[in-house]
Order: C-alpha cells, then sequence, then structure tokens
C-alpha cells in the first residue's frame, strides 16, 4: 500500500460509471426533497389554502407571508409531484391526489403519518400505523416504475 503520491492521477474519464450507484443515490436526494417538498404543503396548509378553484402563487406568498419566488418553488415541486397542476405561469390548483379523500381526510395527511423517519412500509406496517392514528387501511398501491412511492387508500374508523 503506498500514500498515493507515486502514483500518476486517473482521470474521471478513464473510470466507468456505476449509473445503478447514482440512480441510487439520486432516488435518496429526490425521495428526501419530496418529503420536504410534501412536509411544507401540510405545515402551510397549501391543499387547503387552494381549495377546490386556483390560486396564484402570489396570493398564497401573500397569505402566508412567505416570499414569492421560494412560495412558487416549492408550489412547483407539488406540481412535480403530482399533487398540483400549474393551469397557467404561477396559477396552481389541486390535482386528484392533493384533493380530500371522503370525508375530509387529505392524502398527504396520511402520507405524512406513514413517511416521517424515511423508511420503507410495508402493508401491515400501513395497517399499523392507521390504527394507531384512528383510521382503517383500505388499500396500498405501489405507482409504477420508476416511482417508488405508494398510494394509500385509508378512511376514519
Amino acid at each position: 500500500m503506498t500514500d498515493g503520491q507515486d502514483q500518476e492521477p486517473r482521470s474521471n474519464e478513464d473510470a466507468p460509471v456505476d449509473w445503478q450507484a447514482r440512480g441510487a443515490l439520486s432516488r435518496l436526494v429526490l425521495g428526501q426533497m419530496a418529503t420536504q417538498a410534501l412536509g411544507a404543503a401540510v405545515r402551510f396548509d397549501v391543499f387547503d389554502r387552494i381549495g377546490p378553484g386556483t390560486l396564484s402563487a402570489d396570493a398564497l406568498a401573500e397569505s402566508l407571508g412567505t416570499h414569492p419566488q421560494a412560495t412558487l418553488r416549492l408550489l412547483r415541486a407539488l406540481a412535480g409531484l403530482q399533487l398540483l397542476s400549474e393551469t397557467e405561469p404561477g396559477l396552481f390548483r389541486t390535482t386528484a391526489a392533493g384533493e380530500p379523500a371522503g370525508g375530509g381526510v387529505y392524502l398527504t395527511d396520511l402520507n405524512m403519518l406513514v413517511n416521517v423517519g424515511g423508511r420503507e412500509r410495508t402493508a401491515d406496517d400501513f395497517a399499523s400505523l392507521c390504527t394507531a392514528g384512528g383510521f382503517v387501511l383500505r388499500s396500498v398501491t405501489p405507482l409504477p416504475a420508476p416511482n417508488i412511492f405508494q398510494i394509500i387508500e385509508a378512511s376514519p374508523a
């Protein structure tokens, strides 16, 4: 073993690319970003504030007292997660995934319940968490690849 000082520097162009490792890292980073965006949306009641109509990013920022550009970035991140739709530049509405699901229970609230901790959960884990939160698990549906998320359908117990 040497200290590497007697070796020629290796060019990055010569190194093979491990696309699987890069993909795994990207999924971790993007998953964390999605969780943060969803968490901010729930904390700021974004889905309730938008309601059944549309709302501009500027109007939401004004009502929240947040920076308009930061609010726009959050709303576009939520649109990228398909929880909102940008109907025209800076104007957003909720999608079916972001709308109330029977009885006013938001899917995103349930997502936050089970997503804390960032570990993968089984259908049994979801059922236990739902029961602890006063819900009955109806279904767990994986989204098509390359998505790593699942849609959890639950209703009040």
